[in-house]
């Protein structure tokens, strides 16, 4: 069943609900990218098509980027002056694939991640001018790494957890961090940190919470990670200085999903899935 697409903006103090984006629905989480100074968003539809908006002033209508289809939530991330988007493929195509918008022209065609399979949707994040692709390997039934240098992708360090669903990435003082709900039992968000070719040995968030896939994202001078309370519907966050992270704390919202997220000035933007229809 899919539901709605919504999105709020944090002005450093509240949550402001905007509504639903056009008509736009969804089974999966989006991703929220910023790419020459204006918001770019990737999702799943109903027809499992992976589209793409803009936010100039209001959203733009939702457009296929390029023949990529998805049975899972995309990816966006920035890198050497072009939006990457990265997708497993629909249905039974458990490949991995990447499409890049340069300017304002997309691909014509995906290209395939070699390597790895996975039926979950990836994390995507520029570490050290590279891009960095981290996803659950149905194979190991554990994390794989990707990493495009010089117009390929190729295999890199893999953290060596025991994840259960979806990975997120982000870039913070100068080391990659990874987010992805854990194996074990009562430790359903788990972390780690790629410092230059070396991972971190994983640890726990400092509480229980939903063991959905996170979202990573850096704001005024914080990492911040959202997921789903235990509750399955309440969107929560906790923040990082590059030592740990704090104890949650609920952005009002509520979600099906994990949501895209990224700044842009000094506001924080989310997009997220609004279960508020289907009760």
């Amino acid at each position: 069943m899919s539901d709605e697409l919504h999105w709020a903006i944090f002005d450093g103090n509240a949550w402001s609900p905007k509504g639903q984006i056009g008509t736009c629905t969804t089974s999966h989480a989006p991703a929220l990218a910023v790419y020459k100074n204006a918001l770019y968003c990737a999702y799943t539809a109903t027809d499992k098509k992976v589209n793409w908006m803009k936010l100039n002033g209001s959203w733009s209508d939702p457009a296929q980027i390029a023949d990529s289809m998805s049975s899972d939530a995309p990816a966006l991330a920035v890198a050497q002056d072009k939006l990457y988007c990265a997708h497993r493929g629909a249905d039974h195509d458990t490949k991995l694939y990447s499409v890049a918008l340069t300017g304002n022209t997309w691909e014509s065609t995906r290209s395939e991640i070699s390597g790895v399979v996975s039926s979950l949707g990836p994390g995507l994040a520029t570490y050290k001018n590279n891009l960095y692709c981290v996803c659950y390997d149905d194979q190991t039934k554990k994390l794989a790494t990707q990493v495009r240098d010089a117009g390929q992708w190729k295999v890199g360090p893999a953290p060596d957890g025991s994840p259960q669903g979806a990975p997120a990435l982000a870039a913070y003082q100068a080391r990659l961090w990874c987010a992805y709900p854990g194996k074990e039992e009562g430790s359903s968000l788990n972390w780690t940190t790629l410092v230059g070719t070396s991972w971190r040995a994983e640890q726990d968030f400092p509480q229980h919470v939903g063991g959905s896939k996170p979202a990573l994202s850096v704001y005024s001078g914080l990492l911040h990670c959202f997921h789903l309370d235990t509750d399955g519907s309440s969107l929560s966050w906790s923040t990082s200085r590059g030592d740990g992270w704090s104890q949650d704390q609920r952005t009002g919202l509520r979600s099906k999903s994990a949501p895209g997220v990224a700044p842009l000035a000094d506001k924080l933007y989310c997009v997220y899935v609004n279960p508020s229809s289907h009760p």
